[in-house]
């Protein structure tokens, strides 16, 4: 039979959290201030319901509500929902006056059905019939309080959480007269506030009767669930007490709000570690001596204010020189099947609300089904009780059978602990230092019981609460450090309510953790450090001083970590890894894997930090190696890890079906059909390609992953993918599946680039680069115009061809783009140049106008011969030589392009001025062949000098791109001056020089005279400088 399931992990938590559990109840010597009626409802039969702090007895209504024993708070009473309810007569006590306080308190369970009106829990009819006050559910199952004056003046207040959970809640509500408020506290939590809750008269109803469970008239307001502790008091219920009596409830304290405190009912039990023995091998001890860890255990608890008493029929350790409670039920040689068989005589002469459990220790149960047997004759007897169960201590030689069956115990106690069981593992294993702490192979000495005791006694008091009292320091300090070595000290106190630790004074780095009061530091100095700590809570405080001597540094010995323990399967290989043991003051010279246990195997490398063996067959399921390291001056350090070997039971692979796909197809690759057996799990995938065109997996190590069918060639592909999958037990299956790839031409994609707004005149760039084709490449490209004036490309086979947009009065020019691939596929797309008015208006329609680099507009016209496809406007800074470059471009330079209609034809323009060009000026142009030169008869100015007719040839005169006619010519030129000689006596012979270079030789009759011209010009400029200008 599982344990009692209405405290849930949630309830533990919250009791741990708000420090109640098992209160102490010595500061409650009497019923609480201001209760005027209680109701315990603990009544086995029905008849009378005694009112524990008056005379206001209730009664039966149509129906006796049913008796539940051991609920909340010892008994309950069931309401059925439609007929049962309890009546309690009128009295003045429960007439409140305008200017009154008064508070409503209960404990309800209801179930998960929903309720079909109004359920009242507690109500008091008026002098009318009707309800002046309810407590209970509204019809959407939350908390709700009504109240009604004398004048009829009504508020109400209802709070927000569904309590139709099938789980115990305490509910106060209040009247707060002063404050004018109502209030409802759900499990210690205000749920709901009326504010401004104000009235006209009182609440004296006098002789109309009380009702518990039901409206108090047939057929209205029953409640449908269990009610306790039902109570009415005189003023405002403090928050304080509304906690306490939660915390009762929650911890199934079994003492009434106005009883008188009982002492917490402990009982040991157990086998020859219960009762204490502590006999060396072979040696008889004493029973009156044998006190084990109950003594430590008792005398902590009495000495932190705990009020307990241990119960059972055995009394050992009754001679001992300190004297304590010694009952117990711990019984030497006891196996679990002879506890299960006795418990529940045992607890019905000394019944105890906790059971400490350790069993084991002599007979070591194959499994935990005796364990689970005393549990379920503890639940027999009471669920309410609470076990502490032990994690069994080991023995003083390394047991695998003790890890493993503690093992079992901690899984097998989260079962039912999740199944509301009120169940606390005390891990007792790992508290002890083996063989240090033992006084035999089986038994504990004097220092391995105290540290039972500890645990115990740890357990205990994270469900029970200490008494209000100031700190007290019991625990030593630590005088002895050593340098770089972590000094620790774990500062332990008791007192009542929680505990504060500080750090008074010390040396620099020393911490100690507020909650704990667990001390660190790692000194690097010797000497003689002081230190002090503060221990505090709202009690009071008190410090604790002391001195710390630290010494040199010594040789620590090297830490083992042989790694967690782990599960395999025969046939598997094993990896034992120690790469996590470490020398705290150098490093670890040697590892030593040796096995300790088990079906032998061979331990391949067993001097390597990490090694590996095959997992033999399961004759012999549980190995157990032992690490040892040792450090360079031979300390050694050991640790063990068990490995328990399954039987072999491979998982099932399934990669899924064959597939026959088309390249560029996103192809799924679905494992999640692979199995396991044997209990085990998948808990791993890969997925290998074997054989095809490698491709990209996109989640090679998941159940279910993706690939791009690759581009595959005319003849096609198979590519084949291999899936193992291995599961909890190391086992691995694997499986293939192909995959069939077919040839499918793809057509390209044509991209024409994105739309563009420009305005009249500017060149325009169309741009294909973004096409593309996936399976073999683009093999042509094709511009056509589709909308607006018609233009011509540089070249419409192009990626990338331009044109110059003329002035025209349409909005746009359309085109579109066919890409085409080697195979004959193709594709369009089309693209939009938005045309804007440049703004200027002085030049014919038929004139191309632009604005130029100087700021003045320009208009070129394409007279016959070829057709504008480029145009942008430059400055001259930095074209060519500066020594010969005219001055002046008034334009700047035009950059100019023409598709010639033919091959080494010639192209006649006129470029239009905004004004006459100004006389001297004529039309030159600049080429890297030629550098700066007039077009001479090439550029013929009209009369007007505001127009100027240019004449170019492909390949030929006026073509700056190329000397070879290729069908387009470029120019880069512009309307510039050049300032003619200054004439002075030098000017022939300076044109003597110039022609005679020029013709490639200087004649003696030309260079002398030059020379002679020169020298005596600067002469002569240097003497006009002074005051004597004659010779």
């Amino acid at each position: 039979m599982m344990r009692h399931k209405f405290l849930s992990c949630i309830w533990i938590l919250l009791i741990v959290a708000m420090g109640y559990g098992f209160p102490e109840k010595a500061a409650r010597a009497a019923c609480p201030d201001g209760m005027i009626a209680y109701w315990p409802l603990n009544e086995d039969e029905g008849g009378s319901y005694a009112d524990g702090v008056g005379d206001h007895t209730g009664q039966c209504g149509d129906v006796c509500p049913a008796p539940v024993s051991h609920e909340r708070i010892n008994g309950s009473q069931a309401f059925d929902g439609s007929s049962a309810g309890i009546s309690v007569p009128g009295d003045a006590a429960f007439d409140w006056g305008k200017a009154d306080s008064f508070s409503i308190e209960w404990w309800m369970k209801r179930g998960y059905e929903s309720p079909v009106g109004d359920e009242v829990v507690i109500g008091r009819r008026d002098t009318a019939g009707g309800l002046a006050w309810w407590a209970g559910l509204s019809a959407d199952g939350t908390a709700h309080f009504s109240l009604t004056d004398t004048d009829g003046v009504t508020h109400s207040v209802t709070g927000s959480e569904n309590l139709t959970d099938g789980v115990w809640h305490h509910i106060v509500a209040i009247r707060n007269a002063e404050d004018r408020t109502l209030l409802l506290f759900v499990d210690s939590q205000i749920a709901a506030t009326k504010e401004i809750a104000i009235y006209s008269g009182g609440f004296e109803f006098t002789d109309e009767p009380l009702s518990v469970g039901w409206a108090g008239t047939e057929g209205a307001g029953y409640f449908n669930g269990l009610i306790d502790e039902v109570s009415v008091y005189n003023g405002v219920l403090s928050e304080a007490l509304i906690a306490d009596h939660v915390a009762d409830g929650l911890a199934d304290f079994r003492q009434g709000y106005c009883e008188t405190p009982q002492p917490i009912k402990i009982m040991p039990l157990g086998d020859s570690v219960t009762a204490g023995l502590s006999a060396a091998d072979g040696e008889v001890l004493e029973p009156g001596l044998m006190i084990g860890y109950r003594q430590a255990l008792y005398q902590n608890l009495t000495a932190a204010g705990y009020d307990v008493d241990f119960v059972g029929s055995q009394i050992y350790g009754n001679t001992a020189s300190s004297a304590f409670d010694t009952d117990n039920e711990g019984h030497p040689g006891g196996t679990d099947a002879q506890i299960a068989a006795n418990i529940f005589d045992w607890l019905s002469l000394n019944p105890a609300q906790i059971v400490l459990l350790h069993i084991g220790t002599e007979s070591l149960p194959g499994d935990t089904t005796g364990v689970e047997a005393i549990l379920d004759e503890i639940d027999r007897f009471d669920q309410t009780i609470t076990v502490v169960l032990a994690r069994i201590i080991n023995q003083a030689t390394y047991s695998l059978e003790t890890a493993i069956y503690n093992t079992g115990i901690a899984q097998m106690a989260e079962e039912r602990i999740a199944n509301g069981d009120k169940l606390i593992v005390a891990d007792m294993e790992n508290a002890l230092t083996y063989p240090d702490d033992m006084a035999s192979q089986l038994y504990p000495g004097v220092s391995g019981y105290e540290k039972m005791a500890d645990i115990w006694r740890d357990h205990l008091t994270r469900f029970t609460a200490f008494p209000d009292q100031p700190p007290v320091i019991t625990s030593t300090p630590v005088a002895e450090a050593t340098v770089a070595s972590p000094y620790t000290y774990a500062v332990r106190a008791t007192g009542s309510p929680v505990l504060t630790y500080a750090l008074a004074s010390g040396p620099s780095g020393m911490v100690i953790d507020p909650s704990t009061g667990d001390l660190s530091w790692t000194p690097f100095d010797e000497g003689t450090f002081t230190a002090a700590v503060r221990v505090s809570n709202d009690v009071g405080y008190t410090e604790q001083h002391f001195t710390i001597t630290v010494g040199p540094r010594e040789n620590q010995p090297p830490v083992a970590k042989a790694g967690t323990d782990q599960m395999a399967v025969e046939g598997v290989r094993v990896t034992l890894n120690g790469s996590a043991s470490y020398d705290p003051d150098g490093g670890i010279a040697s590892y030593r894997w040796e096995q300790v246990s088990g079906t032998s195997v061979e331990i391949r490398t067993p001097d390597k930090v990490t090694t590996t063996f095959t997992a033999p067959g399961v004759s012999s399921p549980a190995l157990s190696f032992r690490l040892t390291v040792t450090d360079a001056k031979g300390l050694t350090g050991i640790d063990y890890v068990n490995v328990v070997v399954n039987a072999a039971s491979p998982p099932t692979a399934d990669p899924g079906p064959d597939q026959s796909v088309s390249k560029g197809d996103t192809v799924t690759l679905n494992g999640a059909g692979s199995s396991a057996s044997g209990g085990t799990q998948i808990v791993s995938w890969r997925w290998a390609q074997t054989s095809g065109m490698s491709v990209q997996l996109s989640a090679p190590q998941s159940a279910v992953t993706n690939f791009v069918a690759p581009n595959v060639g005319a003849d096609g592909d198979t590519l084949i993918f291999t899936l193992t999958v291995t599961d909890s037990n190391g086992a691995e299956a694997s499986e293939a599946v192909r995959i069939t790839v077919a040839f499918v031409n793809l057509a390209p994609v044509s991209d024409a680039g994105q739309d563009q707004v420009v305005s009249e005149g500017t060149t325009v760039r169309l741009d294909g680069s973004g096409s593309y084709d996936s399976d073999g490449g683009i093999a042509s490209y094709r511009w056509n115009q589709t909308s607006g004036t018609p233009v011509v490309l540089s070249d419409a086979d192009v990626v990338q061809p331009t044109f110059v947009v003329p002035s025209v009065a349409s909005d746009g020019v359309g085109f579109t783009l066919t890409v085409s691939d080697k195979d004959g596929l193709e594709a369009k797309d089309t693209v939009l140049i938005t045309v804007n008015d440049n703004g200027i208006k002085i030049f014919p329609d038929n004139v191309v106008s632009f604005t130029t680099v100087t700021g003045r507009p320009m208009g070129i016209r394409e007279e016959n011969g070829g057709t504008l496809v480029r145009l942008s406007s430059l400055s001259d800074t930095g074209v060519g030589d500066a020594l010969d470059r005219p001055e002046n471009f008034i334009y700047g330079l035009a950059d100019m392009a023409f598709l010639a209609d033919q091959s080494g034809g010639t192209v006649t323009v006129t470029v239009f001025f905004q004004e006459p060009a100004p006389d001297g000026y004529l039309w030159y142009e600049y080429s890297s062949l030629n550098g700066w030169q007039s077009f001479g008869d090439d550029a013929v100015f009209n009369a007007e000098r505001d127009q100027v007719t240019l004449t170019l040839t492909d390949g030929g005169a006026r073509d700056s791109g190329t000397s070879v006619a290729d069908g387009m010519i470029t120019s880069r030129s512009g309307l510039g001056y050049v300032p003619p000689p200054e004439k002075d006596d030098k000017d022939d012979l300076l044109s003597c020089f110039i022609a005679s270079a020029a013709a490639g030789s200087l004649p003696q009759f030309c260079i002398l005279p030059f020379i002679f011209a020169i020298l005596t010009a600067v002469f002569c400029k240097d003497r006009k400088k002074g005051s004597n200008q004659d010779l």
